[in-house]
């Protein structure tokens, strides 16, 4: 059973949880002995930009053995909802969805 974490900690609303989940991600280094290290890394690229670009993503361990030989053409995601609330509700999806290896 999982914890719901917005009251772990001190978040005002699920927006503001969002927000700081946004602002950082783990990148999984992996040594020669296969032990996985995990580092947190504090850029708000992901709650700040509406379209990701693909070579952001190459920048962090995690995908660059899945983006040697992509197997798609897009170079972005996007986000292009007026709405600021919809488009982070949405960022937050994706993101999730990535940094938790449930798409690939």
């Amino acid at each position: 059973m999982s914890i719901n974490p917005l009251l772990s900690h001190d978040f005002e609303s699920v927006h503001d949880y969002m927000r700081n989940e946004l602002s950082s991600y783990v990148v999984r280094n992996i040594d020669e002995d296969e032990n996985v290290q995990k580092v947190f890394v504090n850029n708000p690229y992901f709650l700040i930009e509406n379209s990701w670009h693909i070579n952001f993503f190459r920048t962090i361990s995690n995908f660059k053995s899945y983006l040697v030989n992509p197997t798609f053409n897009r170079k972005k995601i996007y986000f292009p909802f007026k709405s600021e609330l919809i488009n982070l509700e949405l960022k937050f999806f994706v993101y999730r969805k990535i940094f938790q290896d449930e798409w690939s």
